[in-house]
């Protein structure tokens, strides 16, 4: 279900709405003359800072760089979880915050 409602956000998204500001402050990123990306980084972690851009999340540059990057990490997350036993998804060993003592089959 996760997946489904991703790629049906994921399908539609621009690059322009990625670079789209929400608010005049707030965390970006901008493309520099040779072409790669800079990210704004906070110099701290309150709520004054601003509401970060979809491209300040994201990363990649383009949405299509976004999508292709967002496929590629479900893949390896899939590939991943079709290695494990069932031993692997009963036992609470892979588990952290907030699931920790749970089986990892609960995090799936």
């Amino acid at each position: 279900m996760a997946w489904k409602l991703t790629s049906y956000h994921l399908e539609g998204l621009t690059t322009e709405e990625c670079l789209w500001r929400p608010a005049r402050e707030g965390l970006h990123v901008h493309q520099k003359p040779d072409g790669t990306w800079q990210t704004d980084w906070p110099t701290h972690e309150g709520y004054d800072l601003g509401p970060p851009s979809i491209e300040w999340l994201t990363w990649p540059g383009s949405a299509e760089d976004v999508r292709h990057r967002v496929v590629q990490l479900k893949d390896q997350w899939q590939e991943f979880l079709d290695r494990m036993t069932a031993d692997d998804l009963r036992s609470p060993a892979r588990t952290r915050w907030p699931f920790q003592e749970r089986p990892f089959g609960d995090v799936d």
